[in-house]
């Protein structure tokens, strides 16, 4: 140690080697202590347990996705993330049920898919691939930016885990069984036809596949063994009962280490040829060695004895070293960033990796207390790289990052425009069919029958497959919930309410971890003169149908919005009812709700209306709003009320207008509230979303 230390001390005083130091900042605590991470368009994405994180490593802003589409995200399933498009498509399960999302950084959008994903995604091609079980068998899809279609003629068995791998202009597919009734797959697609790989001994972890440039020739990783396929014929070069780390593709060649009891060992294969690699005189390869290549020399770590090693290069003939390592390690961590190559000792007490940009070094330092754990190997040009650490072993991680300017870093690109989507609540985007009616004829203030059919979601888990749940719900005018029950199977159900008084009536989607509105009538609608609602979907063919009767045929306003998960109205389209009408209009992001109202009349401003002007600032807001009511050159007594979509009563008070002050809010559940301004017989009514 005492001589490692001296030859780094040498280098550090009679060199012409820059060697400064930069220190880490802490970002933010991390639930997760194995997340997965990804740097998409000027921002890294931190997939967790509990959802997901974006840091903006120009505003230094992060934001948390702890669920999408109202529905709690309890993981990220199913392996490696992949971009396609400037997207990441992320595998969710929540439960038993599984979707595919296509996430730009800022939005996210549910890619149906039928059948249950039983895989990740990859991109393979102009295409990104995912499998799915279909009935009793596995089916192959392929989406293109826009569609999701089936590859004819690709069927697979049922088997307990599959992955995908890409290599050489081919998509591998390996299924693995764990038990004697579930066949182990290993095929090979060229994107129309697939072969069976002739290798039987599939046991144990597929751990990747190795390709020699554009050639048939192709490494597979499993376990410790190593396969070696020319495009016709398998063989095993490699198999042992030892510690196998890795293996690295380098001029052509596979290159690996292979530790067992009496060492470790470096080997070059030339298809199905293994040579040993002799490291210098006197030493050994240290025996959890990461491999890398940089600048066309292979990277390892070489063991002195005693605890001493060095960060080695190897041209192909000899051996020089790059890096003396001045305390005892446990491994050590290579990986590059643009064009420097980062190497990260492990050791007890440790706060230091170094940059190495192939003639200085620079260190980095995890801050005071802090013990460096583990590098997750994700930058852009800006972006350095990021960790996360733990203090102690015993208090939670913490993630931590480094930015470096560099002039000469192009704008990250543009997301890709997000497809236009049918004007109806994201949850229904999966089901063949929809048709809910909600009935007043004959009543006065209440609906008196809500009728809810739905057809089966092409998303389903594997058996047992859940029953959705919904949840008719009926909120009186002082917030408290009149009336409420769940089904899980479609219904007809009448409304047990007296009809002396208006209720808003809501239809939910219900789960373990959220309750997400889907369809809200607001309560003057009956009262109004509305005597029906009904709505037909079929969203698989892009159909969807409202329709909407009133008492005697009447001539009624009637205004429909779908908003977003923010509570913004993202279309909204006001009609004259009674009206049959087909719906062809597209949105560029998922709506989640449609909420019907009476549309404000008479108009702000107008001869008849008393409120002249009714504003509120900010929205969305985190509990302090700034509310302007103005009233000409009147003065009166208004009602303002704040309540939830599903009628729950935030705030209500009464204020003397005209009115100019802010409002402080109680606490409150984030989400979308409904401002009522009610002026005798008037009322003007806006959509809040509180943070």
């Amino acid at each position: 140690m005492q001589r490692i230390s001296l030859l780094l001390l040498t280098a550090l005083l009679f060199s012409s080697i820059a060697y400064n130091q930069r220190l880490l900042q802490i970002l933010a605590d991390a639930p997760s202590s194995q997340p997965e991470t990804v740097a998409l368009n000027g921002n890294i994405i931190i997939l967790e347990g509990d959802g997901l994180r974006t840091f903006d490593d120009e505003t230094f802003v992060t934001r948390h996705y702890p669920s999408v589409a109202g529905v709690r995200l309890r993981g990220i399933y199913l392996g490696k993330t992949p971009i396609y498009r400037s997207e990441i498509f992320l595998t969710l399960t929540n439960g038993d049920i599984r979707y595919l999302y296509r996430f730009n950084g800022t939005a996210f959008r549910r890619i149906t898919v039928p059948g249950t994903i039983v895989s990740s995604g990859i991109v393979f091609g102009d295409n990104l691939y995912v499998l799915s079980q279909v009935g009793a068998i596995i089916k192959l899809f392929r989406y293109n930016g826009s569609t999701v279609t089936e590859v004819p003629s690709f069927e697979l068995p049922i088997t307990d885990n599959y992955k995908m791998f890409e290599g050489n202009n081919y998509l591998y597919v390996y299924g693995q069984g764990f038990s004697g009734s579930e066949p182990n797959i290993l095929i090979r697609f060229n994107g129309t036809t697939t072969i069976t790989i002739p290798y039987t001994d599939l046991r144990g972890n597929f751990r990747g596949v190795l390709a020699i440039g554009e050639t048939e020739r192709v490494y597979f990783i499993i376990d410790s063994r190593i396969i070696y396929f020319n495009g016709t014929v398998v063989t095993e070069i490699h198999d042992h009962l030892g510690y196998f780390e890795q293996a690295i593709i380098w001029r052509n060649e596979l290159h690996f280490i292979s530790t067992t009891a009496t060492g470790s060992k470096m080997y070059r294969a030339t298809g199905a040829i293994l040579t040993e690699i002799f490291p210098p005189s006197g030493t050994t390869f240290y025996r959890y060695c990461d491999l890398s290549v940089y600048r066309d020399r292979l990277i390892a770590q070489i063991d002195y004895g005693s605890g001493n090693t060095e960060i080695m290069q190897y041209d192909g003939v000899s051996f020089l070293t790059v890096l003396p390592l001045s305390e005892p390690v446990s491994q050590t961590r290579l990986f590059l960033r643009d064009d420097d190559l980062i190497i990260q000792p492990v050791f007890i007490g440790g706060r230091t990796a170094i940059e190495y940009n192939g003639s200085g070094f620079i260190t980095i330092l995890a801050p005071k207390d802090f013990i460096l754990m583990h590098y997750l190997n994700v930058s852009d040009c800006n972006f350095l790289w990021s960790s996360y650490t733990d203090m102690g072993f015993e208090d939670p991680y913490h993630w931590m990052f480094l930015k470096e300017a560099r002039d000469s870093c192009p704008p990250p690109p543009p997301p890709p425009p997000l497809t236009a989507v049918m004007v109806i609540p994201e949850h229904f985007i999966d089901y063949d069919r929809i048709d809910l009616k909600f009935d007043g004829n004959d009543r006065g203030w209440c609906w008196n029958e809500i009728i809810f059919d739905w057809g089966t979601p092409p998303i389903c888990s594997l058996p047992p497959c859940p029953d959705p749940v919904y949840q008719v719900r009926f909120t009186n005018p002082g917030g408290k919930i009149a009336w409420q029950q769940n089904f899980t199977k479609a219904f007809s159900v009448s409304v047990p309410l007296k009809d002396d008084r208006p209720y808003i009536a809501s239809l939910l989607s219900v789960s373990k971890d959220a309750t997400q509105p889907l369809i809200v009538m607001d309560d003057n609608l009956v009262h109004k003169g509305i005597s029906s609602i009904k709505l037909s979907m079929k969203p698989t063919s892009e159909y969807f149908n409202i329709s909407a009767s009133t008492d005697k045929n009447i001539n009624i306003p009637l205004k429909v919005s779908l908003l977003n998960a923010k509570g913004k109205a993202i279309w909204e389209k006001e009609f004259i009812a009674p009206f049959y009408v087909d719906i062809a209009d597209k949105v560029k992001e998922p709506g989640q709700t449609l909420y019907f109202t009476i549309p404000q009349t008479p108009k702000q401003g107008s001869e008849s209306s008393v409120i002249t002007t009714f504003n509120f600032y900010p929205n969305p807001t985190r509990g302090q709003l700034a509310v302007e009511i103005k009233t000409g050159d009147k003065i009166v007594n208004t009602e303002l009320t704040i309540a939830s979509m599903q009628g729950e009563i935030l705030l209500k008070k009464v204020i003397q207008a005209p009115f100019m002050n802010s409002v402080t809010l109680p606490p409150r559940k984030p989400g979308l509230y409904i401002m009522k301004l009610k002026t005798g017989d008037e009322i003007l009514t806006k959509l809040l979303w509180i943070e």
